[in-house]
């Protein structure tokens, strides 16, 4: 990059602060686009194939993305038996959002601040509904706020927009 200096002649402080206003913006040209972080499962929850549940920073925001089912769902293991085993209410959690993640020179924190529907697919389950709502414990601790029933064998497709704090 070609400094001011380098073009222009005359007051040395105003050529500095000009240089200094450059470098700032070459900085923030450089700062990060987007940053993606992998999410860990809890209890019996698994990722369907490569589809990890991941959260991904913007400066625009956080969204939650990922494929999951039951660890006993014919989705993660065609031998399975289907019966899921999976806990599921506000004390058997699908995942925890990380606490504080930095991103751009800042930490944040991450919650679903409302439920949010959640497609169903695969095998299995009850038939008639086709998606579930997910919820948000307060502390960033996911749950599926539906009776076991309704999911089964059936994979939860999760994409969703997320609160971002920053702390």
């Amino acid at each position: 990059m070609i400094k001011f200096t380098d073009i222009a002649k005359g007051d040395e402080t105003g050529v500095d602060k000009i240089n200094k206003n450059f470098d700032m913006v070459e900085q923030a040209l450089n700062l990060e686009e987007k940053k993606t972080v992998e999410v860990p499962l809890e209890g019996d929850w698994r990722n369907i194939g490569s589809n990890k549940l991941v959260l991904t920073i913007t400066p625009t925001g956080a969204s939650l993305r990922g494929y999951i089912a039951d660890k006993d769902s014919y989705l993660v293991n065609s031998s399975n038996s289907g019966t899921a085993t999976a806990g599921f209410g506000a004390n058997a959690p699908i995942a925890q959002l990380p606490q504080s993640v930095s991103f751009r020179g800042k930490n944040y924190k991450f919650s679903v601040g409302i439920p949010v529907l959640c497609a169903l697919g695969g095998a299995g389950g009850n038939t008639g509904v086709n998606g579930v709502r997910m919820l948000d414990s307060g502390n960033g601790l996911l749950y599926l706020y539906e009776v076991k029933d309704n999911v089964q064998g059936n994979g939860i497709s999760i994409y969703t927009p997320v609160d971002m704090y920053e702390v």
